[in-house]
C-alpha cells in the first residue's frame, strides 16, 4: 500500500493538527472535496497589444474592425477598443485566408461560419 503525504495547511493558532479532516491511504480513495470557484475575468487586450502580438498594424486592426472581420469586446471610459483574446486565433484565421480570397470573400466566410 503506497503512502500518500498531502501537506496539510498550518493552523492558525499554531498548533499541530494531530487529526486531519481527510487523509487518503491510496488514490482511490482521494475525493476532492467541493470548491466554489469564482470566475477569472479574461483579459481584454488594446489595439497596441493586439499589434504586438499578432505583428499587424495599427491601421490593419483598425480596417479589419470597420470591416466586420474582427470584433472589439468592450471599450475604456476613454473610448478605447478592447479586445478579447479570441481575436488573436480569428487574425491567424485571417492572415491564411488572405492568401487565397479578399476580404470581402473573407468576411462572408467567417459569417456563414458564424451562424451555423
Amino acid at each position: 500500500m503506497a503512502n500518500f503525504n498531502i501537506p496539510q495547511p498550518a493552523s492558525h493558532s499554531g498548533a499541530h493538527r494531530t487529526n486531519p479532516p481527510y487523509t487518503p491511504q491510496t488514490p482511490s480513495q482521494y475525493i476532492p472535496q467541493q470548491r466554489e470557484y469564482q470566475m477569472t475575468p479574461r483579459k481584454l487586450f488594446r489595439i497596441g497589444e493586439v499589434m504586438r502580438y499578432s505583428g499587424l498594424s495599427r491601421q490593419t486592426v483598425h480596417n479589419y474592425t470597420l470591416l466586420g472581420l474582427i470584433r472589439e469586446t468592450a471599450r475604456t471610459a476613454g473610448g478605447h477598443r478592447l479586445y478579447s483574446e479570441d481575436v488573436f486565433g480569428r487574425l491567424e484565421r485571417i492572415k491564411e485566408l488572405k492568401k487565397t480570397r479578399t476580404l470581402r470573400e473573407i468576411r462572408r466566410l467567417l459569417d456563414r461560419e458564424e451562424q451555423g
